[in-house]
């Protein structure tokens, strides 16, 4: 489709090619990716790729390349690495025996180690580190694909998840990094600047880099509302909307009137509590009961029983 597309030519347009694809769901990301693979392989440019996915996803991406793009990918699950380590030798970097390979991310992210692991506890998640994670990193792909990459998370005060101590390691190993995901930006400008660093650290050095004019330069993010077919049809139904304003006037609705002021009044002193404490979780849950009152007075008795 047009729009997939136009994401290869951003991508193969970058003298960095490592971007975030961050279409809308159902856009095909998948499909985007794939095509910048078979772009620079025809290049020659290319010819090694490591495909990281969550696990659910591990089948659909086998058999979506295989069935539109005739590529034929090795999946590489723990029971796989073990039988290669078995036949090539402990020793032997089991991640280059193959050019193409699919592999979970949570089998293939580092576990964590520390002082309270009984001993053949930490003997083996040592091995999984060296022989799986960083043999990985270490493997000399010439393109990284990690897809749901919204899972990679970094936090401002330092702690990090282990997807994301992979993602790092692999951003620092490979030429080509393309990250997936339909919600880049989860309301957490931390988080986010941490995932664009994964693809740019030089451009995105400092949070004043979340600029739209430069986030443009990395991300394409196609929307549903706005792709077309090869004659310019939209490929979704175009949806109108528009407000109805729905006024309450006493004395008919003099009941619901009190009872929207009272929940006003009630959610303005916890707010101001919220402030004063810096409590993000009350801040969420005073907003919430005004948004259950728009659903059902019953629904907001339901709630206000429970806090």
């Amino acid at each position: 489709l047009p729009h997939q597309l136009l994401t290869v030519n951003f991508v193969m347009n970058r003298f960095q090619p490592r971007c975030l694809i961050a279409d809308e769901v159902g856009l095909g990301k998948t499909i985007e990716a794939i095509l910048v693979y078979q772009e620079y392989k025809l290049r020659r440019m290319a010819k090694r790729i490591l495909i990281i996915v969550p696990s659910g996803l591990v089948l659909q991406w086998h058999e979506e390349l295989y069935n539109k793009f005739n590529e034929q990918f090795v999946i590489y699950s723990m029971e796989q690495i073990r039988a290669l380590k078995q036949s090539y030798g402990e020793e032997t970097n089991v991640w280059t025996l193959n050019d193409k390979i699919i592999v979970s991310i949570d089998s293939i992210k580092p576990l964590r180690i520390n002082d309270s692991l009984e001993k053949h506890e930490l003997k083996r998640r040592e091995w999984h580190n060296k022989h799986i994670t960083q043999a990985a990193a270490q493997a000399g792909f010439d393109i990284v694909i990690i897809d749901e990459a919204h899972r990679l998370s970094k936090k401002d005060d330092g702690s990090q998840s282990a997807r994301f101590k992979l993602g790092d390691l692999m951003s620092d190993s490979v030429p080509i990094l393309l990250l997936l995901t339909a919600t880049p930006h989860q309301g957490d400008p931390a988080m986010f600047h941490h995932l664009m660093k994964l693809i740019d650290p030089v451009l995105f050095a400092d949070k004043e880099s979340l600029r739209p004019e430069i986030i443009s330069e990395v991300v394409v993010r196609n929307k549903k509302r706005a792709v077309v077919d090869f004659e310019g049809n939209r490929i979704f139904k175009h949806r109108i909307t528009s407000m109805v304003e729905v006024k309450r006037i006493p004395p008919d609705n003099q009941l619901e009137l009190e009872l929207y002021e009272s929940v006003t009044e009630y959610t303005t002193n916890y707010y101001n509590l919220a402030m004063q404490t810096n409590n993000q979780m009350l801040f969420l849950l005073v907003m919430l009961y005004q948004r259950i009152l728009s659903s059902s007075s019953f629904a907001l008795r339901d709630t206000m029983k429970r806090r």
